[in-house]
């Protein structure tokens, strides 16, 4: 099993369609504007998951979805090979920046306005590796709730941001 197709919720799907194809690059995979149907794909990963830009109608969740921006949550990531070099491209053709490319304990992010109710983040998750004990090193996070020990004894996997991600031990991440 695999995820063919996710939504971003906008406040207008056709003016949405435009921003994602001109500003963001992603090629149309199904169009339908008298429908405010509008589907777009990664020009890198054509038969790859699509996203649908699905028209944010309902009053319930336009204030939820209000909550999440107002919160600074992104609603979705998009990954990149080079952060810095998608923020200029971006920045270049008017993509409003909430947080400029930034180095985290995981990688390097930045977090855009999609102008239709969302904040976008794109990230480069940096080469991880091993610990000791075979324990495959992931991203640290201060939120975690639960912490186990490899077979080396020493904490390696730490369980569960707010964010839900696998988080480690920083002492065990090594990047190269």
């Amino acid at each position: 099993m695999k995820i063919a197709l996710t939504s971003v919720t906008v406040d207008d799907p056709i003016k949405a369609f435009e921003f994602y194809t001109q500003k963001l690059g992603f090629i149309e995979k199904m169009y339908m504007p008298d429908m405010r149907l509008a589907i777009v794909v990664s020009p890198e990963d054509p038969d790859g998951t699509a996203l649908l830009l699905e028209p944010n109608d309902d009053h319930d969740t336009k204030a939820y979805f209000k909550s999440v921006y107002d919160a600074g949550i992104p609603v979705i990531v998009f990954g990149v090979d080079d952060v810095q070099a998608e923020f200029e491209k971006l920045k270049a053709k008017g993509v409003i920046f909430t947080q400029e490319p930034t180095k985290t304990d995981w990688g390097t992010q930045a977090i855009f306005d999609d102008t239709f109710g969302n904040l976008i983040q794109i990230y480069h998750l940096e080469r991880l590796s091993f610990g000791t004990c075979g324990n495959v090193m992931l991203p640290l996070s201060k939120c975690s709730t639960f912490q186990s020990f490899g077979t080396c004894g020493t904490p390696c996997l730490r369980f569960f941001s707010i964010f839900r991600f696998p988080v480690i031990d920083i002492q065990h991440l090594n990047l190269r």
